[in-house]
C-alpha cells in the first residue's frame, strides 16, 4: 500500500511536466506508467548513429515558449529542419516531378538528442517524486478521504488527488468515467493526435538527395508514403529520410512490417533515384498497434 500526496498517471512529457510543477509547489508525486519506459509518445530511439524520432519531432519555439524554456535548461542540441532544395511531387499515377517550394515548417527545430530526451531531463529534475514503470491503471475511486486508484496488478495506490496524464481515449474505459455517459463522450469526442498513424525511417551512409539538389522532402498523392522528410544530423553522420504512411491502421496491419518497408524503399527510390534503394537501416512504428496510445 502506497499513500503519495498525488498520483499522476502516465509518465509521459505531461505527466512528467505536472510531477515537477508538484515539486516545486511542495507537494510529493508518485508517476505511474503503464509502459516499460518514460515518455509515451516521444520515442527517441538509438540507431546505428545517432537517435531517431518515432513519436513527434518537431518544436516550433515561437509557437512553444514552454518546451523551448525547457529545451534549453536541459542544454539540449537544437537541429534547423532542412529544407534547401527542390521538393519532389509524386502524383496518384506515379509521375514524379520537382517543385520549387517555399519552407513547410518555418523555424521548426528537432534536437540532436531526440525529442525523447526532454522526458528524461524532465524525470532527472524530479527530487523526491518516484516514477513506476509497467504499472498501468485500470479505474479510480474518489471520497471526501482522497482518491484510490487500481492498477492492473491489483494494487490499490491512495493520494490526496490524483491528475490524469494520458490519451483521453484511453482514460474514457476506465469505469469511474464511462459510467458517466455525458464526461465519458467528452473524453471520446477528441482523438488521440497522430494515434492512427505510423512512421517509417530509412538511413543512408551518405545525403545523397542533397547531391542531387533535392531537399529530402516529398508528397505523394500514390503513397504508401504520403509526406517524406529529410531527418539527418551531419554532425553524428547520420542520413536519413522518414514518412508517414498513408495506408490505415488495417491496410499495414495486412501488409505487415517487412511488406512496409519493402513498399516504403521502393517508393523513395522512384521519388529520389536509386540511391534511395540500399538504406543501411530501416525502423519502422506503427502507432495503431501501441496499447496505452
Amino acid at each position: 500500500m502506497i499513500s503519495p500526496k498525488i498520483t499522476v498517471v502516465g509518465g509521459g512529457i505531461s505527466g512528467l511536466a505536472a510531477a515537477n510543477a508538484l515539486e516545486e509547489l511542495g507537494a510529493s508525486a508518485l508517476v505511474l506508467e503503464a509502459r516499460d519506459r518514460i515518455g509515451g509518445r516521444a520515442l527517441s530511439v538509438p540507431v546505428p548513429v545517432g537517435v531517431l524520432d518515432l513519436g513527434p519531432s518537431w518544436v516550433w519555439p515561437q509557437y512553444q515558449p514552454r518546451v523551448s524554456k525547457i529545451i534549453q535548461e536541459a542544454g539540449l542540441t537544437p537541429l534547423t529542419q532542412y529544407e534547401h532544395g527542390a521538393l519532389r511531387y509524386e502524383n496518384s499515377e506515379g509521375e514524379v516531378r520537382s517543385m520549387d517550394y517555399p519552407s513547410r515548417y518555418g523555424d521548426a527545430i528537432r534536437l540532436a538528442e531526440g525529442l525523447g530526451s526532454i522526458a528524461t531531463h524532465l524525470e532527472s529534475r524530479l527530487k523526491r517524486a518516484e516514477v513506476r514503470l509497467n504499472t498501468a491503471v485500470r479505474d479510480f475511486s474518489a471520497s471526501d478521504s482522497g482518491v484510490a486508484g487500481e492498477t492492473e496488478s491489483g494494487e490499490t495506490v491512495f493520494a490526496d488527488g490524483l491528475i490524469v496524464a494520458i490519451p483521453p481515449a484511453i482514460a474514457a474505459k476506465w469505469p469511474a468515467f464511462s459510467s458517466q455517459r455525458a464526461l465519458q463522450n467528452s473524453l471520446l469526442r477528441w482523438p488521440t493526435w497522430m494515434a492512427a498513424h505510423a512512421k517509417f525511417a530509412a538511413m543512408y551512409e551518405k545525403p545523397f538527395w542533397r547531391e542531387q539538389g533535392f531537399s529530402g522532402s516529398a508528397i505523394s498523392h500514390r503513397g504508401p508514403l504520403m509526406e517524406v522528410v529529410d531527418i539527418s544530423d551531419p554532425a553524428q553522420d547520420l542520413f536519413a529520410l522518414f514518412g508517414f504512411f498513408a495506408l490505415d491502421a488495417k491496410a499495414r496491419q495486412s501488409t505487415g512490417a517487412a511488406g512496409l518497408n519493402r513498399l516504403a524503399v521502393d517508393q523513395l527510390g522512384a521519388i529520389f533515384g536509386p540511391g534511395a534503394l540500399a538504406p543501411v537501416h530501416m525502423v519502422l512504428q506503427d502507432w495503431s498497434q501501441e496499447r496505452y496510445t
